[in-house]
């Protein structure tokens, strides 16, 4: 912590460069993390969602954002290594998912490079983590940035359409900000829109 407060205070490089070892740490680990260091793994953890979405933030939004994905993309691998039964690595994640808009509101990413990275992040949870992610950014997208993400989905949801649901409710929330009352409904399979209400 102390160092990656130091890199702050140097700059945006500096502290990336700090990030992206610890990272690289918890991205190499193959062995179960033991419950006695689930605590310091989780803290761990958390510095560096702060330290992203923080002071990265602060000085380069868009490098903030590389590695938020970055972080995000952990999410699939750790729950195979921890028993996460106090919810503390969890809630790391789904709080990195809601500062996603507000970075990408700052960093002003190219839309299909971003569409591109939020559907791999989707295609894989297969936790259903990041449920909340298209949400969380759609406040940051103009209409470009909408229809490039909406139609990368699409096209998982099109391909698999039983697959994950996080890709299927993120096509309903983007064809509602979109006022697509027809999109929203078509992101319904049909086996499904045939079942009664509960």
């Amino acid at each position: 912590r102390l160092r990656m407060g130091l890199a702050s205070e140097v700059g945006a490089d500096h502290l990336g460069t700090e990030i992206a070892k610890r990272l690289t740490a918890i991205e190499d680990r193959r062995s179960r993390v033991h419950w006695r260091s689930y605590e310091a793994f989780a803290r761990d953890l958390e510095l560096q969602r702060s330290m992203i979405v923080g002071p990265l933030a602060d000085k380069d939004p868009a490098l903030a954002l590389q590695f938020l994905w970055r972080f995000l993309a952990m999410a699939e691998g750790l729950f195979t290594l921890v028993d996460d039964g106090r919810g503390q690595i969890e809630e790391a994640f789904r709080a990195g998912v809601a500062a996603a808009g507000d970075i990408a509101a700052r960093a002003h990413p190219e839309p299909v490079a971003m569409a591109d990275q939020v559907v791999a992040l989707l295609a894989a949870d297969s936790e259903q983590i990041l449920g909340d992610l298209v949400s969380s950014l759609i406040p940051a997208l103009d209409e470009s940035g909408l229809a490039a993400l909406r139609a990368r989905l699409q096209q998982v949801l099109d391909t698999k359409p039983r697959g994950r649901p996080g890709v299927r409710a993120a096509v309903q929330a983007l064809a509602d900000a979109q006022g697509d009352v027809e999109g929203y409904i078509g992101a319904v399979p049909e086996a499904e829109a045939r079942l009664p209400m509960a």
